[in-house]
């Protein structure tokens, strides 16, 4: 059922710490709404019984980074038995804070992610890494725009336009002849 009653006679059931700076925080599927969640203070709270069984809250939020550095670090309102940060793999460093890296298979079937993982974390414990992303070089030369004979975005956007308009007269065409060549032909009837 949850703790004890806010000013509203509404009490938290599932909490999770969300990145110091996030924001814009999108609830997408397991939630009732807004109106038994809040984020405040950098938690998420869900103010609902939990029905017995199982119970999956996806959220997104926006992080903006910092010098090229986004802070992604989680905590929970009560004990986590494991969890997992997902991460692109890229060229971004990464310093891990109460995580470790998973095993190899932990990936598989998500190309392009790196996955660390943290277990028995305790209630109100932060975890996660923190992403860097090597910034440009102000001073690094701009490579020149191409100017050779090669498509440009707009020609190849009208040929796949002029492709799409072909494909869909061809089609007309075919159904036209379909009906002609049906309407001439025999009928079979069932019984």
């Amino acid at each position: 059922l949850g703790g004890p009653t806010d000013a509203q006679g509404r009490r938290p059931v599932v909490g999770m710490l969300l990145p110091a700076q996030a924001r814009d925080v999108q609830l997408t599927a397991g939630f009732h709404g807004w109106c038994c969640t809040t984020f405040a203070n950098r938690e998420l709270t869900v103010q609902m019984p939990l029905m017995p069984g199982r119970a999956t809250y996806r959220f997104s939020y926006l992080v903006p980074a910092s010098d090229g550095k986004a802070d992604l670090h989680f905590g929970a309102r009560g004990r986590c038995d494991h969890a997992l940060v997902l991460a692109p793999d890229d060229a971004s460093d990464i310093e891990l804070s109460g995580v470790e890296a998973a095993p190899p298979d932990a990936t598989k079937g998500m190309p392009g992610v790196r996955v660390f993982q943290a277990a028995n974390v305790e209630k109100g414990v932060l975890f996660g890494i923190s992403l860097t992303r090597p910034l440009p070089d102000p001073a690094a030369p701009v490579a020149p725009a191409k100017t050779d004979d090669s498509l440009s975005t707009l020609q190849i956007a009208a040929v796949g336009i002029g492709v799409s308009v072909l494909v869909g007269v061809l089609l007309l065409v075919h159904r036209a002849r379909a009906r002609r060549a049906s309407s001439t032909g025999t009928e079979i009837g069932s019984s």
